[in-house]
């Protein structure tokens, strides 16, 4: 029997109790687990700006959101986040100095004209980047970026590797992971991270941060890592049924990014 379809009052009293609990779920990750930052992206993470504002209001600390844009010259995107509060970039698939240069260049550009000073990151995440490492770290404009953001899973892939976890692949992060620490720059590491290997992250990699789809975090500042991945998945789970009350139009798609958290779950226990 298909299930009746919740009435407007009905889907605000869903959303106001579970984001409820959302609050005391980041407000646990923040104070005990590290939570630096939350993570958003307009491209394969698929997020509109109402469920970005949404994430970014969640807990009772500002918490920073890192915006994955859609390019290096995501001029109208980049508008439009700074509209919401959104002052944290994260440039996908820079695979050159002349990528890194545009994003620098564009970003700040823009960030200058509604006075604001951007945080600003890039993604790590094809071999040709790595290829191009020693010329993209010592660009004058790496010299502008926070952090790094090592995408695991698009990096095995453009290797023709199917396993983030395989020898190869570690044995590439280990090498980015140097390099940049060596510029001095954090790490953030990311790619479906699971509680079971948070802490061979941690301690092969001796990386700064890990992050899911939604959640970054200071390993440092977590009083236990693979509980506090454990957290972050549950809460990331937790926002995406939320999200079905804020807008149920989209509920095939949160179901997925639902199942496809929900496996990162079941491998910690394999």
């Amino acid at each position: 029997m298909k299930a009746m379809k919740k009435t407007e009052l009905e889907l605000k009293k869903s959303l106001d109790l579970e984001t409820k609990t959302l609050n005391i779920m980041v407000d646990e990750l923040y104070n005990s687990y590290g939570l630096r930052m939350f993570k958003a992206g307009s491209e394969w993470e698929n997020m509109d700006l109402e469920e970005i504002a949404y994430l970014k209001q969640l807990g009772s600390h500002d918490i920073p959101v890192l915006m994955k844009v859609g390019g290096v010259e995501a001029r109208t995107e980049i508008r439009n986040l700074l509209e919401i509060g959104v002052e944290s970039f994260l440039a996908p698939m820079v695979e050159s100095e002349f990528a890194l240069e545009k994003f620098v260049t564009i970003t700040k550009g823009i960030c200058q004209k509604h006075h604001k000073k951007p945080r600003l990151a890039m993604m790590i995440e094809s071999i040709q980047t790595y290829n191009n490492l020693d010329i993209i770290l010592n660009s004058p404009y790496f010299d502008e970026l926070e952090m790094l953001v090592l995408g695991r899973l698009d990096l095995s892939n453009s290797m023709g590797i199917q396993n983030v976890d395989a020898p190869e692949v570690q044995e590439i992060c280990k090498k980015i992971i140097d390099a940049v620490h060596k510029k001095g720059k954090s790490v953030s590491v990311g790619g479906f991270v699971n509680p079971r290997t948070a802490l061979s992250i941690k301690n092969e990699f001796q990386a700064d941060h890990l992050n899911t789809i939604n959640f970054l975090l200071n390993i440092d500042k977590c009083q236990d890592l693979s509980e506090g991945v454990r957290l972050m998945l549950n809460t990331e789970i937790a926002y995406y049924e939320s999200l079905k009350n804020l807008n149920p139009q989209r509920n095939d798609f949160y179901q997925s990014r639902v199942e496809i958290t929900k496996k990162k779950l079941v491998a910690s226990v394999d």
